[in-house]
């Protein structure tokens, strides 16, 4: 099966902030054409303290439709037939002194499925987010018509904020996967000697679903990107490819010209299950009691 190419300009994952969630993402920028982004972490790395959240901040959380980003060619959409359930696991963890996230300094674990239609296309995901204590975090729901997107821990109390979707936008919902062909001339280069210890989180589903199918078990392709500012600061990037292009982990950090890190982003990927429907999916891909409680009364809620 030929794989779709996705151009984008801006380097999004499933996450917010960037958790985006990234953005996954959440907002996060990986082109050489100096937009900033952040992402997944380096062996003996520490993660700093937690900057204070402003009273009354908002906090930064997952987002799916990076704006108006004009993706990079080097993005394909996962090889996989249509009318199948694909499902993995993804870990974040950040840091940025500006961003009044709850998260921020935090681990973040996440349980991604989608539900690909007949045409191959989107049309349901479902992405639940709880942090390293256990507290739930985020959720987001989306159709190519809707969307929905559960903040937790904002100050206030859960807040539900819809999104804007369409069949297009719904796209971003993909498990990330890469053309190691083409990101020669993005800028980024196979890495030299050691490369980055990423702890990669582990898929689970529901108890007696068949697995059609794993993608991204096996050795991996490490890739670096590295950029300088006229200020000094240097940013570095680096991504773990799988079998088949699927993308495992993605490290991202900013430093000054001293020396010290300012941003740093680390989020991993679970290998990325693909099974066929089946009942058991249901309650998985369906919105939680939380969300529907908290996004009722709305016009097109879940």
């Amino acid at each position: 099966m030929e794989p779709r190419k996705m151009g984008w300009g801006r380097f999004w994952f499933l996450g917010g902030l960037v958790l985006g969630l990234l953005a996954f993402l959440g907002a996060m920028a990986l082109l050489p054409q100096g937009e900033r982004s952040r992402s997944p972490a380096a062996s003996g790395w520490t993660t700093p303290a937690p900057a204070p959240t402003p009273a009354g901040g908002p906090a930064s959380v997952p987002v799916l439709t990076p704006p108006g980003a004009e993706p990079p060619a080097y993005r394909i959409t996962p090889p996989v037939r249509p009318g199948r359930i694909l499902h993995w696991a993804f870990r974040r963890r950040f840091f940025d002194p500006s961003a009044p996230d709850p998260a921020n300094g935090r681990e973040i674990h996440g349980t991604l499925t989608l539900e690909v239609g007949a045409s191959g296309g989107p049309v349901r995901f479902h992405g639940r987010f709880v942090l390293d204590d256990g507290r739930p975090y985020a959720e987001i729901w989306r159709t190519p018509d809707q969307g929905w997107e559960l903040r937790l821990l904002d100050p206030g109390g859960p807040r539900c904020h819809r999104e804007p979707s369409s069949p297009e936008e719904i796209e971003w919902t993909f498990p990330l996967f890469v053309d190691p062909g083409q990101l020669a001339a993005a800028g980024w280069r196979p890495v030299q000697g050691e490369t980055p210890a990423v702890e990669l989180p582990v898929t689970r589903g529901p108890k007696g679903v068949t697995v059609e199918r794993v993608i991204g078990e096996g050795t991996l392709r490490y890739w670096e990107w590295a950029q300088s500012g006229a200020d000094g600061t240097v940013e570095r990037a680096w991504m773990a490819v799988g079998p088949e292009g699927q993308v495992r982990a993605v490290i991202q950090e900013v430093r000054d010209r001293e020396g010290r890190r300012r941003i740093y982003d680390e989020r991993a990927y679970g290998a990325l299950w693909i099974a066929r429907p089946d009942p058991l999916w249901e309650p998985i891909l369906r919105p939680s009691g939380t969300m529907t409680t908290e996004c009722g009364g709305k016009e097109g809620t879940p």
